[in-house]
């Protein structure tokens, strides 16, 4: 069991990511007491045995770390105003479609907000760096700004009169929000196909 638990290693991370990316979009919704954060210890259990994660000690590792990132976004100022329903419109996992390059483009993103004349578009990151924080947010900055950028695209046209602002959020990271400025010098925009 745990040798098969180990092939399945790689795929933990993504397995992990899912669910919290589910109960972020819940938290919409809902805040979780510590209470109602236990007893989703079973659902999350049963997700992640659904998945082939059954060793022991790999299932209590991934739960933690699921109810560390739903713990810290709650209590974070940047995740309490993420998670507000008291936007002039938001969404969770919000589908969009865009042309270009000859091409209709599909996109979900995470959590858009509208506030007045400015837009928000957040991409929830679940990864957590092994080493130093700080510049593992950095490449993760750079590995995801083509993303953030095309999401940026579609968006405007559907709101062309709105600044567009992007956001990478961590939740299990100290430095969770994560504003993208402007464009890396020498990382041309273009399309992800």
């Amino acid at each position: 069991e745990l040798e098969y638990s180990l092939k399945l290693a790689p795929e933990l991370p993504r397995i992990i990511g899912n669910i919290i990316h589910f109960e972020l979009q819940k938290l919409n919704d809902v805040t979780y007491t510590h209470e109602s954060m236990e007893q989703k210890q079973d659902q999350w259990n049963r997700q992640l045995k659904q998945n082939q994660i059954t060793e022991k000690q790999t299932l209590e590792k991934s739960i933690t770390k699921i109810q560390k990132a739903l713990s810290q976004t709650q209590q974070c100022p940047q995740g309490q105003w993420i998670l507000s329903n008291q936007h002039e419109f938001s969404a969770s996992e919000f589908s969009v479609n865009h042309y270009a390059q000859g091409k209709i483009h599909h996109y979900i993103i995470d959590r858009i907000i509208v506030n007045k004349n400015t837009v928000w578009i957040i991409d929830y990151k679940t990864a957590q760096p092994e080493g130093n924080e700080e510049q593992w947010i950095k490449d993760e900055i750079e590995l995801y700004r083509t993303q953030l950028m095309n999401y940026k695209q579609a968006i405007k046209a559907l709101y062309p009169k709105h600044d567009i602002k992007l956001s990478l959020y961590f939740p299990l990271c100290k430095q969770r929000w994560q504003e993208i400025t402007n464009q890396a010098k020498n990382h041309p925009h273009q399309l992800i196909n």
